[in-house]
């Protein structure tokens, strides 16, 4: 946890066990509902005076990758937990306020009302937005 404290950070928020049933990955249901997950948790952190929120991130479905896509940076890399392999990663509420932005959520919230997203009628993906 050397990276931390050479960004200077001393409050952390843990976040573990987010996690969705493979019947409802974006592969499925043409939403990524993880980073629906990702975005809700980062919201609640915001709320607090944590200064980076951290946790594990899965590499086998690509978690990693979102959380690098969203500013996210590897503190540890290729982790064994219950024999899957995962990064353990860090987003600061920097990238926070980026990645949860009210124009983004807006957006979001109103595509998953106006298309009432079920598990049975899964959107194309051109009709949402992945944030």
């Amino acid at each position: 946890m050397n990276k931390l404290k050479e960004l200077g950070i001393h409050k952390v928020m843990s976040l573990e066990y987010l996690s969705v049933d493979s019947e409802w990955r974006t592969k499925d249901v043409g939403l990524s509902y993880s980073r629906i997950l990702m975005a809700l948790a980062l919201k609640v952190a915001k709320c607090t005076d944590v200064e980076a929120a951290l946790g594990p991130a899965r590499v086998d479905v690509g978690v990693h990758t979102i959380a690098k896509e969203l500013g996210g940076i590897a503190l540890v890399s290729n982790v064994s937990i219950h024999n899957w392999v995962f990064y353990i990663v860090s987003l600061c509420k920097k990238e926070m306020e980026r990645f949860i932005s009210p124009p983004i959520t807006a957006k979001l919230k109103q595509c998953l009302i106006k298309n009432q997203i079920n598990h049975e009628q899964p959107i194309p993906p051109t009709q949402y937005l992945l944030l």
